[in-house]
């Protein structure tokens, strides 16, 4: 098992947040990380040629890229420019040497429109593995809490999960708890298919 810091938990926009990726990565390696998972918004400042040199100077891997795709929309230009954006992801993986992508892939309208969000969602999702597959790279959706996330619980994650062959689980502790499931149970009914892990000590 590798230890990764999350660079989105103590970028600039947190309380007490470090402000570059330089900064980060001195604080991880000081304190003992072997890698960073990056966001979509550390590739902002920073071109993954840029980024990778940043955590190799520190003797730091890249062992995920998390940011949006979103694949929930109705309209067909949303549902394109969201495949855009987890391609892009990919690629920049792809050339960082970095073995997973996390897509946050939208969420619905209402509950109502839970179900054909997650059916929309899959589509999309099932492209984006099979583009990742031929760069390398595994694709992988988180326990997300909020309400509209139509993989917010057990029941909704294993939908996408088998309706995408391929898709890896980033599984998230403290997410399930929000979403009313427990992360045991979880990891019993998913932990096959988990490819990366975000642990959260809260107090509740």
């Amino acid at each position: 098992m590798r230890l990764s810091l999350m660079t989105y938990t103590v970028h600039g926009g947190q309380p007490g947040g470090l402000a570059t990726l330089e900064e980060i990565a001195d604080f991880a390696h000081e304190v003992g990380f072997a890698a960073l998972e990056l966001s979509a918004r550390d590739l902002t400042a920073n071109a993954p040629a840029e980024a990778r040199a940043i955590c190799a100077e520190r003797g730091l891997a890249i062992s995920c890229i998390n940011g949006p795709a979103d694949l929930a929309g109705a309209d067909d230009a949303d549902f394109a420019a969201g495949l855009a954006q987890g391609r892009e992801l990919i690629a920049a993986a792809a050339a960082m040497h970095c073995p997973v992508v996390m897509v946050i892939p939208g969420r619905a309208a209402s509950a109502e429109d839970k179900p054909r969000a997650a059916a929309r969602i899959a589509a999309g999702l099932r492209e984006l593995v099979a583009g990742g597959a031929e760069a390398g790279v595994t694709v992988s959706i988180e326990d997300f809490p909020n309400p509209l996330a139509p993989y917010a619980s057990i029941e909704e994650v294993g939908y996408l999960l088998r309706e995408a062959p391929g898709l890896g689980l980033t599984f998230d502790n403290g997410n399930w708890l929000i979403g009313g499931d427990d992360p045991v149970a979880a990891i019993e009914a998913l932990g096959d298919r988990i490819v990366n892990c975000h642990v959260k000590d809260w107090e509740p």
